[in-house]
């Protein structure tokens, strides 16, 4: 694992090979980092989807100021390094616009619309709330009941 210093004096961990960039959790500052290891893109013949979802939860205690942040650099990851189309993904967060469940719903729909065993999808979250904007089980019939029977749910 790399480490980088931050002006402040902040010592940053980093997985080799996947960021280019990282904002230091102290001063914000963004850090460019050398990129170590390059990582080949995954193969698959299948078509590639992503939801990335990004909530903050601004103005409540103990926000999660960088989810917005965690969004990006996932979707620069599937982009740049796992060969994701920049059209096959979706981008959510509250930097714009307060998100809705209506607005996650739909998300997950486009995502497991013509969901075939060989596609890679991936729905990604960051911050806190989601269990009260779009409970478990609704989150469960949307993206994991609709998977192909040869197809396993990996959560991690």
């Amino acid at each position: 694992m790399a480490r980088v210093r931050c002006t402040c004096g902040v010592l940053l961990s980093l997985p080799p090979g996947i960021l280019y960039t990282v904002r230091c959790p102290r001063c914000y500052a963004t850090i460019v980092c050398p990129q170590t290891q390059q990582l080949s893109p995954i193969s698959t013949n299948g078509k590639k989807r992503a939801v990335l979802i990004g909530i903050s939860s601004q103005g409540q205690p103990n926000s999660v100021r960088r989810s917005g942040f965690n969004v990006w650099l996932m979707n620069r990851f599937l982009v740049y390094f796992l060969g994701f189309p920049r059209e096959s993904v979706v981008v959510l967060t509250d930097a714009s616009k307060v998100l809705t469940k209506q607005d996650i719903l739909s998300a997950f729909r486009w995502l497991m619309e013509g969901c075939q065993p060989e596609h890679s999808l991936v729905f990604f979250y960051s911050g806190w709330s989601l269990g009260s904007l779009c409970p478990v089980n609704e989150i469960n019939d949307a993206i994991v009941k609709p998977l192909p029977r040869s197809q396993t749910p990996c959560h991690h």
